[in-house]
């Protein structure tokens, strides 16, 4: 039975490569699917074994700071014994800090259908993508299976059978069509099937047709460490500053926006100084609608950031934040303007007054 499983495997996977013959195919995204070929089968090999020992909890951890929920956070982790040749060695994978017990509980039903579908190599990859996912209402009561787009290569696998659909790197994707995803976001649509598959489009601005881009950027994190701080002495009078710090921003925009920043390098950090002229509420105001400027033009594009382009997305912002200031009550107050944007080994600054 062995041999017989592993020849339909093998023939699975030689009919697949033939289907991808004589077509053009993005490689990033060929590649993506053969990895999860091999690491699927390399993780039905490993569960076969009956002596593998997998053990999947939600913990309970006690935390220095006390928010609203309380004191606690939780925490999904893998445990695992695993029989290979050449002795047994443990496993073990962490989901991120959560701030409820559902939350966790989630990380626990994605970890598991990782190892199941996706072996070690597809556990660690997704312990990694959870560390920026933030589980919505939906996701949390809705069904398991729909929580799985984004994070595996192949959430609609159940037993180890294989779709054809690709899956695109980072989150964000939505149903666009049958044989297409789209991030609204950036206008970056991705093709799962048919002769065009594995390959992102836009919209060509002048003949409104599809058109051929590059592949998203990679997100790669520096050993870089960003801090910053805020303070202010008044000696007479209102203070007129504020202060904004962003210290993470795809976490921020997951909390206040609701939609994630897959494709930006770490560290992401971005902090602001607003001072005020005649009185605070011009300062108050941009402080306050600053994030709401800055996350989404940062999410206007998945592809790799040139320096000047992150220049001119920091003057856009404070473009933006000028022009809409002048248009309610507090136009009369005036303020000054300095930002940071960190992404990776990179500074850029920006400012206006």
């Amino acid at each position: 039975r062995a041999a017989a499983a592993a020849a339909a495997a093998m023939n699975a996977v030689l009919s697949t490569s033939k289907k991808f013959q004589g077509q053009s195919i993005h490689r990033a995204a060929y590649s993506a699917f053969t990895q999860h070929i091999q690491a699927t089968n390399e993780a039905q090999e490993a569960l076969r074994s009956s002596k593998d020992i997998i053990n999947i909890t939600v913990e309970t951890e006690e935390s220095d700071v006390i928010t609203d929920a309380g004191g606690e956070k939780y925490r999904a982790k893998f445990n695992g014994l695993l029989d290979r040749p050449g002795g047994s060695r443990e496993l073990a994978v962490n989901g991120p800090e959560r701030d409820t017990k559902a939350e966790a509980i989630k990380d626990s039903e994605v970890l598991g259908k990782a190892y199941e579908l996706e072996g070690e190599a597809g556990l660690r990859r997704v312990a990694q993508r959870l560390e920026r996912k933030y589980w919505s209402r939906a996701e949390i009561t809705g069904a398991a299976e729909s929580s799985f787009e984004g994070l595996l290569l192949d959430p609609t696998a159940r037993t180890g059978t294989k779709s054809e659909k690709l899956i695109p790197p980072g989150e964000g994707w939505t149903r666009y069509s049958d044989d297409m995803l789209w991030d609204s976001r950036s206008e970056v649509y991705f093709v799962q099937v048919g002769n065009q598959m594995g390959k992102y489009l836009m919209r060509c601005s002048k003949t409104k047709g599809f058109q051929e881009v590059n592949t998203p950027h990679t997100s790669s994190e520096f050993p870089v460490l960003a801090r910053a701080g805020g303070a202010n002495v008044t000696r007479k009078g209102a203070k007129l500053e504020r202060t904004v710090l962003l210290p993470d921003l795809p976490k921020i925009a997951r909390l206040a926006l609701k939609f994630p920043l897959s494709f930006l390098d770490s560290p992401a950090s971005a902090f602001a100084l607003f001072q005020g002229h005649r009185s605070p509420e011009a300062a108050d105001w941009c402080a306050k609608n600053f994030h709401t400027k800055l996350l989404p033009a940062l999410a206007a594009k998945i592809h790799t950031w040139e320096t000047r382009e992150l220049q001119g997305a920091l003057e856009r912002v404070l473009g933006d934040l000028d022009a809409e200031l002048l248009k309610g009550p507090n136009a009369l107050s005036g303020c000054s303007a300095i930002v940071a944007l960190v992404l990776g080994d990179r500074l850029v600054v920006s400012g206006v007054g």
